[in-house]
Parts: structure tokens; sequence; C-alpha cells
């Protein structure tokens, strides 16, 4: 069969491009805009030569092994004046024991070297007397170019909450016997998710005496429960019932970078570690001081702010002095002065300064800053009440039981 074709005297040519001699007025701003130069870019000599294709990959080299090299020492800055990490060790469960797993790590360190673990108390000196508080046990471990200090978290919330201030890694522990985690660690859950949840590494304890054949499946189940709990972290999962695994947790803590968190990293804090209270009566006024003693994290801390202690209140800081560090990263030689420094401060209650010099077996390297009464914060917390202003104040207790005296007796004539 014939197909039927058009004739090409109906197909029409594209409408050539005519380029007129005129320009627009885009063009004419455009070269406008441009500068000129009075060199001729078609002579040779004006030419810039274009690197060639092996110079581009030396260039770049060398600007990837600068940059390489600026982690490299910003990193080993970071490490050799940066203060110990604190590992908290939270229990899930009230079948954990933490003072076990504290142990499990400490023996782990004394068969390389007994001599980098200070395993004390809270030390806390008052008027000379030294008092010691068995409730907080910090131990300052030395491992793998790093430092740790561990802090046993009991199943309390309010303690929780003021490990949460300072902790740079939370060890969660959960029992290995399957066992699901109960109504408290639950609850410690929210609360880590609700203040900022930080870098988390699990661990599992008993899972030893599990049955072979069943351990598999209880670590991956106890693995999938962190990872929700613990969402965008991804943590790792250990178990701890030996001294080997106890190494491989502390290789998981020296590998494991702090998450940081915006309202910790913007305020200075410190958990602290020795405490010094002294008063002096005189004739006219009583003076009370209190010596702090810790690693100073966060952003710098001012001697004209005010420092806050939970469960006390707002003070005022007399001066901030920098020690020696008493924990270092490297060993102590008489030849040699620490690189490390802590931070001592001193307060006063009332705003009352003096000139006390810290603890005698205490090194001063130097006073990092001093009080200014002229540029200090004020410890004023609420403004004053204008009643002519016709302001709201807080109802006294006998506003609050005279008005309970009136309902009742209302209540009574009803």
């Amino acid at each position: 069969m014939d197909e039927h074709h058009h004739r090409s005297t109906f197909q029409r040519p594209n409408k050539p491009f005519k380029h007129g001699k005129h320009k627009s007025g885009r063009e004419l701003s455009t070269k406008s805009k441009e500068v000129t130069t009075h060199a001729s870019v078609s002579n040779p000599k004006n030419r810039v030569a274009l690197p060639s294709k092996k110079e581009r990959v030396n260039q770049a080299k060398q600007i990837m092994r600068n940059k390489r090299q600026k982690v490299i020492e910003r990193k080993r800055a970071a490490l050799s004046n940066s203060p110990p990490t604190i590992v908290a060790i939270i229990p899930l469960h009230r079948n954990v024991d933490t003072e076990e797993i504290l142990n499990q790590i400490i023996e782990s360190i004394k068969q390389n070297d007994s001599s980098s673990i200070s395993d004390e108390v809270q030390k806390i000196e008052i008027d000379g007397e030294n008092d010691f508080v068995s409730a907080k046990r910090m131990v300052s471990i030395r491992y793998n170019q790093s430092r740790f200090t561990f802090i046993q978290t009991p199943r309390d919330v309010f303690t929780l909450l003021d490990h949460l201030k300072v902790l740079t890694i939370a060890l969660v522990v959960l029992p290995g016997d399957g066992s699901p985690v109960d109504e408290t660690g639950n609850r410690f859950l929210s609360i880590m998710r609700a203040q900022g949840m930080p870098s988390v590494i699990g661990a599992i304890q008993g899972l030893s005496e599990i049955p072979q054949k069943k351990r598999h499946g209880i670590k991956a189940e106890l693995t999938k429960f962190i990872e929700f709990e613990c969402p965008n972290i991804s943590p790792r999962v250990v178990s701890l019932d030996n001294v080997s695994e106890a190494q491989q947790c502390l290789r998981f803590l020296s590998s494991t970078s702090e998450r940081e968190i915006a309202w910790k990293s913007s305020r200075p804090h410190l958990l602290v570690e020795s405490l010094k209270w002294k008063s002096e009566n005189d004739e006219n006024k009583t003076t009370e001081e209190l010596s702090i003693r810790g690693y100073l994290r966060g952003c710098p801390l001012s001697a004209q702010q005010l420092i806050h202690i939970p469960g006390a209140g707002d003070f005022r800081i007399i001066r901030i002095k920098s020690l020696e560090d008493p924990f270092p990263l490297k060993k102590k030689h008489k030849s040699h002065k620490h690189q490390n420094e802590s931070d001592d401060i001193q307060m006063s209650e009332g705003g009352d300064s003096s000139s006390t010099t810290g603890n005698n077996d205490e090194s001063t390297v130097g006073i990092v800053d001093e009080r200014n009464v002229f540029s200090e914060e004020d410890l004023k917390t609420e403004n004053e009440i204008d009643t002519l202003g016709n302001e709201q104040t807080w109802p006294t207790q006998e506003e609050l039981d005279e008005t309970k005296n009136k309902s009742s007796v209302n209540g009574k004539n009803s």
C-alpha cells in the first residue's frame, strides 16, 4: 500500500536568528559595570598561564595536608589541656550493681599500671577538720592518653539531675537476664531526653550467666532498645562481666566524642572534688568562706559573676586561682612541671572578701581573676514591690492562713 507524503512546498523552514547591530538595555547596563583594561587580551604577553593538571593536583594535596595538620594540632592541644571526661554509671534496673562494674574497670587498669588510678571519695574540710562523704565515690583513671572520672549515680531522680549537669558520657547499665527496664529506669531515660541526651554507651551486666544460645538474642534485643531510647546517637553496647570486657568498654569510652549540648557549653560548670569551709568571728561581723576545687568546664568564668550552688543559693566569688593538676595526663616528674591546671574558686557569704590562699598542700600557679566591687553582679534577684503602682506580691503565710480560716468559716455557715 502506498504511503501518503506531504509535499515539500508546505514545510516551512525555521525562522533564522537575526542579530541586529543594536544592544539591549541589559547588555548596556552589564557593559557599564565591567572594568575595562587597556591591555589587549589578544597579546600573548598579557595572558595569565593556567596551571597544569599536575600543578592543580599538587595544590589540592597541599591544602588537604595543611587542613589535616591543623586538625591534629587542635586535637593534641585539646588532649593536653582538657579536663578529665566525666562518666556517670547510671543503673536502669534495681538488680544492677554499679559498684561491681566500677571495681571491674579499676581491676582492668591495675593489671597494667596501678599508678594510673586515683580512687577516693569527695573530701570536705570544715574549720580544719576533715570529713569524708562516702555517698559520692570518684575514681580518676588514666588510660590510652585519656583521663576519666567515674561517678556512681544512685537510683534517685534529683541526684541524676545534678549529674546530668556535669557529665560527659552516660554509661547506662542493663541486666543481662532479659528483664525489662523498671519504672525508675524509664523515668531516668525520660529525664535524660528532657535535659539533653549526652553521649551514651550501653553496658549489659550478667550476660555470662545466660546460656550461650540465648546471649546473642538478648544482646541484640537490648541493643535495639538502647538505640530506640537514644535516637540520633548510635550508642555502642558492650557486655561487662570480666576484666577483658571492662578494657573493651574503656576503649569505647576513649574513642567516644562528647555530644555538645547548647545550654551546658554556654555556661561554666564545675564538678566539686574538694571543699574547704572557713569561718572567722570578728568583733563587728562574721566572715564565712568556702573554697571549691575542681576542673572548670564550659565557657570561661569571671570573678564578677555569681556562682550558684544547688540547694544553697547564689554567692559572690572572691577570687579564682589556677592550681597544679592533681592528676595530670603525664606522670609527675620532679624536673618537669604540670601542664594541666585546675581551678580553685573561693566564695564568701554576704559578699565579704578576705585574703585566703586555699589548701596548704596545693601549689598555686597564679590568680586568674579577682573580685572587683565596682563591676560585680548584684545578689538581688527580685525587684522591690511598688504598692502605689498596684503591683501584686507573693502571698505571705499569714495571708494564706487567713484565707484558709475564712473558707472554713464560710463552709460551716453554709
